[in-house]
């Protein structure tokens, strides 16, 4: 009898968690959407993406799937973007690393196409405006990610230096670049 108490007490307060999450984040939002309307702007219900952010612990109990947000019923996700970068719950990162590499390995290959005819500057202004900018975008927030996300962002800058080097220079370039990002290369046939 007592164990059937202690569950049902448990899964009690767990509904009344679940609730008091709703509530509060029912409440914050309609802060936010109040906010908005006294600067004359609008919170737009088909727009807004709603996220938990925490660590794998705490998202794993959290159990509310769908936000109230003013007339609309908000699905949580996983992962949103937000003024060009993607954050997961756990903010590891990783999506948008993932993001960057695949538009900067699009923009190499389609660089890489119409390199030979252009001047060594020109491919220079090209390779920064259309790649370095992508890498260099919000970098910041790369602070504490971990090795293997770090590595994948250290092969497209090789990439991109391939393209843009003379290649007698690309080796001793990229050992310079190695020892600033924390990569060297073990020996010059590891670049091909």
């Amino acid at each position: 009898m007592a164990s059937t108490c202690t569950s049902m007490l448990t899964t009690a307060s767990s509904v009344l968690q679940s609730a008091v999450w709703r509530l509060r984040s029912a409440s914050c939002l309609y802060d936010v959407n109040a906010w908005l309307s006294r600067s004359r702007l609008r919170l737009n219900a088909s727009k807004t993406h709603v996220i938990w952010l925490g660590s794998s612990q705490l998202l794993d109990k959290i159990d509310i799937c769908v936000v109230p947000v003013i007339l609309a019923r908000v699905t949580v996700s996983d992962t949103v973007r937000d003024l060009g970068i993607f954050l997961d719950g756990r903010l590891t990162m990783a999506d948008h690393v993932v993001a960057v590499c695949c538009s900067c390995y699009y923009q190499l290959r389609q660089l890489h196409s119409v390199a030979r005819s252009l001047s060594a500057e020109a491919v220079k202004a090209v390779v920064h405006a259309f790649i370095s900018s992508r890498l260099d975008y919000c970098n910041s927030l790369m602070t504490g990610v971990n090795e293997g996300l770090l590595w994948r962002l250290q092969t497209m800058q090789n990439a991109t230096a391939r393209l843009v080097q003379v290649p007698d220079d690309v080796n001793t370039s990229l050992r310079h670049c190695g020892s600033c990002t924390g990569y060297l290369f073990d020996n010059e046939s590891s670049i091909s």
